[in-house]
């Protein structure tokens, strides 16, 4: 299958009544609808997760024990939220993602990451088919993972780091109807928004390794781009929009918002475009366009700490920029289109530095 600027476009699941997708093939096949993903998942998880957590209690990530401490994360306290919030309650201090985030340890070998991914794909895929029987939804997870396994090897001749394998497999553009034609990087995007304890636990080893050359400043890249400031200092996202998202945009105009999820942004327009100009969408469409503090072209302090160029990929020509989840954006403007094929333009600013920013903003249902 011919990988296209996947993650570039990712949008939140559909309901039951939104199955046309904007951001999978035409032909995509799923075996059900989205309906136990939406962003309103109260409590807990559904009961076959919560089974398979308790017969796994003591094994979670069985293939990373021999180096626990270097790959896992730390017990939850007592008084710790064991609840899922639903998105417009939820905020990025009491997610369970910031909690679990906080005790979580990048792995330092090729099996810890990989197990950490096997594990939460378990997790997700027993609660996206609850009416799979276990066998069946084992042999499609163990087809669906050797796939990825070959995707995070395929540039592995120098021997990679383990972030950089991580990053590969980011870029992936292998599906499966397990996931329900979804690739790894809008599971792993589901997993944080739907903030489900027992799979953030696993999901935040894996969002530290990515995370990690998120922050780190390493050279090089394709056309020897900048990657921490992208040209003309700004990137764009294009996609799918849903009428019912848009009085929370309406009424945050100047203020500033976090993404319960990573945002992957183009330095090229045209890739976004080619998202939100799709011709067989029947919803309305958007453009994102990312601004950098201009400041942070010729000075280094002004640039995003969380966000750098995707430089491990397996598609040449995205020109990725990825920003940790939960960033922080300022919605500067918005324009919004009569026609659905004329696609609302947003302006938002990038925040320089997360972790100066209020914990309590509101979180964006759509992005």
């Amino acid at each position: 299958m011919q990988r296209t600027a996947r993650s570039i476009a990712w949008q939140t699941p559909r309901s039951e009544d939104e199955e046309d997708s904007d951001d999978s093939d035409t032909g995509a096949v799923r075996t059900k609808p989205h309906t136990n993903i939406e962003t309103n998942i109260e409590m807990t998880v559904v009961s076959s997760v919560a089974t398979m957590e308790e017969e796994k209690s003591s094994d979670t990530n069985s293939a990373v024990a021999a180096d626990e401490s270097n790959a896992t994360t730390t017990e939850a306290p007592a008084e710790a939220i064991t609840r899922t919030l639903s998105l417009g309650t939820r905020t990025f201090a009491t997610s369970n993602y910031k909690r679990l985030y906080d005790g979580a340890k990048a792995p330092k070998f090729y099996h810890q990451l990989l197990s950490n991914v096997y594990n939460l794909l378990e997790l997700y895929t027993a609660r996206i088919n609850p009416t799979l029987e276990k066998s069946e939804v084992t042999e499609s997870l163990d087809d669906f993972m050797g796939q990825l396994q070959d995707d995070a090897f395929t540039h592995n001749k120098t021997r990679q780091t383990v972030d950089a394998v991580a990053e590969y497999l980011w870029t992936s553009c292998k599906r499966h109807p397990i996931v329900h034609d979804m690739e790894l990087c809008s599971v792993l995007n589901a997993v944080i928004r739907d903030d489900i304890e027992t799979e953030i636990k696993t999901a935040a080893v894996i969002v530290r390794c990515i995370n990690s050359r998120r922050v780190k400043r390493i050279a090089g890249g394709e056309d020897e781009v900048d990657p921490t400031y992208p040209k003309k200092g700004q990137t764009w996202r294009g996609g799918g929009f849903r009428k019912r998202v848009r009085p929370f945009f309406e009424g945050i105009v100047g203020k500033k918002y976090r993404v319960p999820g990573f945002l992957a942004t183009s330095s090229k327009r045209a890739i976004a475009a080619k998202f939100a100009f799709d011709p067989s969408q029947t919803h309305p469409s958007a453009i994102w366009c990312i601004k950098f503090d201009p400041r942070g072209k010729d000075h280094p302090e002004f640039r995003v700490y969380h966000m750098t160029f995707v430089s491990k990929t397996l598609i040449k020509g995205e020109h990725e920029y990825l920003f940790a989840p939960y960033s922080v954006f300022t919605l500067v403007s918005v324009e919004w289109s009569t026609k659905l094929r004329k696609p609302h333009e947003f302006v938002i600013q990038a925040a320089i530095d997360n972790q100066e920013e209020a914990e309590d903003l509101p979180l964006a249902p759509w992005y």
